[in-house]
């Protein structure tokens, strides 16, 4: 099912109004240091890179086992309240 038209849109404008902010940003600093924004801009892509390649798929295999552990636990728990139910009322007579 296709999102509505205005969901786009705006999720469009805040694209946009970030990107604004950020050459906002990098603007004032070319006027205070021109090098500073070249070395910033590489420090950027260099440390999304490393960290990608380097703990990407470590990071990935950990966020499987952390949502298959809670998977399993919500399971349990629903298990464990559903043959609970006789147990109890034989506390209460």
């Amino acid at each position: 099912m296709p999102s509505p038209p205005h969901t786009y849109e705006l999720s469009n404008l805040a694209g946009l109004y970030q990107l604004e902010g950020m050459l906002g940003v990098a603007g004032v600093l070319w006027t205070v240091a021109p090098s500073l924004v070249f070395f910033l801009f590489i420090y950027a892509v260099v440390g999304t890179w490393l960290t990608t390649s380097v703990f990407g798929k470590r990071l990935m295999q950990l966020q499987y086992l952390v949502l298959q552990k809670e998977g399993d636990l919500r399971f349990d728990l629903v298990r464990t309240r559903e043959n609970s139910g006789g147990h109890t009322l034989h506390l209460f007579m």
